[in-house]
């Protein structure tokens, strides 16, 4: 008897079983240690029964590491739409980072922690990899737009990012050392870059009202 063909409500809810099994299997294993059988395994399904929605392993990590990038381009997205100073949106978007690495540890494991060497065939900077990227580079240069910042934005986006992401990295390694928090390192660390690149327009460090982000603990 002939398979039926799923329907398009069938075929999403699948898809998003599957992505929502690999999620954690991805971050925990690396792509090496997954396989479409193990993925299939924790839902309870056959490993052929996977292959109805994604072609290979790999089509089911992309898929998943999008999703990935995608949130955290989102959640740095509506931080930085809660504030209107341009410079704000700098902070709010840094906040976010860090906040979606603490909460969401499979998915930032997936945006930056997987080995890349065995990700040969697979296009790493894709338009959806650099969303989040292409969102920070994007408060830059506004805030320079608006004549508080000047010079080299892709630089001073490189060194904010380098800055959270090492934060973010340290903190779920628990090597924060001598009983620094995470809260209280978030701010110098975006403080340094807008001053290196201040054109003296607005006083930095800024402090306003956006102390009401939530603190990560």
């Amino acid at each position: 008897m002939p398979r039926l063909e799923l329907t398009e409500a069938e075929l999403n809810q699948g898809r998003q079983q599957i992505l929502d099994a690999a999620m954690k299997l991805f971050s925990e294993q690396g792509y090496k240690g997954v396989t479409a059988r193990s993925i299939a395994k924790v839902l309870g399904w056959s490993s052929m029964k996977a292959y109805r929605y994604y072609e290979n392993k790999l089509a089911i990590f992309v898929a998943v590491r999008e999703v990935a990038f995608l949130s955290l381009t989102n959640a740095m997205k509506e931080s930085a739409d809660e504030v209107s100073h341009p410079l704000d949106k700098i902070y709010a978007s840094g906040y976010a980072y860090i906040k979606f690495a603490l909460d969401n540890l499979h998915e930032y494991n997936l945006c930056f922690e997987v080995d890349q060497g065995e990700m040969a065939e697979y296009q790493l900077m894709s338009d959806v990899a650099m969303s989040p990227w292409d969102l920070a580079l994007r408060n830059y240069q506004e805030a320079k737009q608006a004549g508080y910042l000047a010079g080299d934005m892709v630089l001073a986006t490189h060194l904010t990012w380098i800055g959270l992401h090492g934060l973010a990295t340290l903190k779920l390694a628990e090597r924060l050392n001598f009983d620094r928090s995470i809260d209280s390192l978030v701010d110098p660390v975006i403080d340094i870059v807008l001053a290196k690149f201040s054109t003296g327009k607005e006083k930095i460090p800024r402090r306003t009202k956006r102390r009401s982000f939530k603190k990560f603990g």
